[in-house]
């Protein structure tokens, strides 16, 4: 199939732009925000993590369950804290 045989099938809720096709539904931005979003958060909890590894060592369970619980606001506070913390437990991470 060639790309200009694609908008015939298409459909009607499609826009050109730049030469290719673009859904236009509503519907579809917020899926797409949300899966964004969540891989957003999973890397700025990697990121955190090695740079909590690589100030206090291995994370042992309970801090890396803490992590997966924290939203993207907290983790934001938290990598700055840790540039000067003296410890997990002075991060929250540790009872």
């Amino acid at each position: 199939m060639r790309i200009d045989e694609f908008p015939a099938r298409w459909g009607e809720d499609t826009v050109p732009i730049n030469g290719c096709r673009e859904e236009k539904s509503a519907a579809m931005i917020p899926t797409m925000t949300t899966t964004f979003e969540k891989g957003e958060l999973q890397g700025q909890r990697r990121i955190t993590r090695l740079l909590l590894e690589k100030r206090f060592g291995p994370l042992s369970p309970a801090p890396q369950q803490r992590l997966n619980e924290w939203s993207a606001e907290r983790l934001d506070e938290l990598a700055l804290a840790l540039l000067n913390a003296p410890s997990l437990k002075a991060l929250g991470l540790e009872d």
